[in-house]
């Protein structure tokens, strides 16, 4: 699996997705709880095998390679969490599916996070900002956003569950403030590149996906699970996302690769003077 074939293979992946959800919205689709949900899974695996696949693809010793690796574990606790949020694995009500969720993912999230600030660290050491400090600017906006909106839109509703009261403002002013900020950091440290753009796309929609759910799953009540129309509009924004976060890892493997062959040619045609 190369870089650039994992890139396609989730693509390829993100595009079926959105037309069976489509589908589904349009009453096109009449799949019953276990295939519907299924599917989700099932994708959420694939894209998750992909990223295996590009690990274990890359010749060891490669730049960047343990980052495919780690999104990959990274995945795997998101994937858990998309089976506990399901209709299918028996946890009920939405308010306990999204206690639980909200560990699963908020590793899954880390993981990610954590992955950015090391390429960042490595970029900032091969080349230092002339003003460091400034940088970091960008995540106060976020953190305003991410407060105002949570106390708009998402406190009425967790106020079910002292656990997803609490957890979801920590979980908003930390995880959710360093994902889009690290991303912006990566979409600026690669010259403002179409691929650092998807990547920071990627890194909006998987919040934005959270505050529709909190929002609208738990609308009126705290019912044991949620109409199919519910699931679809939040699955559109979260796979889209887990999708495009994902090409991270082959972006700068692909990245890496292309400057160390660019450097061989170099280092050859000057052997050759």
């Amino acid at each position: 699996m190369t870089p650039d074939r994992h890139v396609k293979v989730v693509i390829a992946l993100l595009a079926g997705s959105v037309m069976l959800e489509v589908n589904v919205l349009a009453g096109l689709s009449r799949l019953g709880d276990h295939a519907y949900h299924g599917m989700h899974l099932g994708l959420m695996a694939l894209v998750l095998a992909s990223q295996v696949w590009l690990h274990l693809a890359t010749e060891p010793g490669t730049e960047h390679r343990a980052y495919a690796g780690w999104f990959a574990v990274g995945l795997g606790f998101t994937l858990v969490g998309d089976y506990v949020n399901s209709a299918i694995s028996g946890i009920e009500p939405v308010s306990r599916k999204l206690s639980f969720a909200l560990v699963l993912f908020g590793v899954g999230y880390a993981i990610y996070s954590a992955v950015l600030w090391h390429h960042d660290r490595a970029v900032v050491r091969a080349d230092p900002p002339a003003r460091p400090a400034l940088r970091y600017l960008i995540f106060l906006p976020i953190a305003v956003v991410n407060v105002v909106t949570w106390l708009d839109q998402v406190e009425d509703e967790v106020r079910v569950s002292d656990l997803l009261t609490y957890g979801s403002f920590a979980f908003n002013v930390t995880i959710y403030v360093a994902l889009p900020g690290l991303a912006f950091w990566y979409f600026r440290n690669s010259r403002w590149s179409v691929g650092g753009l998807l990547v920071l796309v990627g890194a909006v929609l998987i919040p934005y996906s959270d505050l529709v759910l909190f929002r609208s799953w738990l609308d009126g009540g705290d019912p044991d699970v949620v109409s199919r129309q519910l699931y679809a509009s939040n699955w559109i924004l979260y796979f889209g996302g887990q999708c495009l976060m994902s090409l991270f890892p082959a972006l700068v493997i692909g990245s890496a690769g292309a400057s160390a062959a660019t450097g061989n040619h170099l280092a050859r045609s000057h052997s050759d003077t």
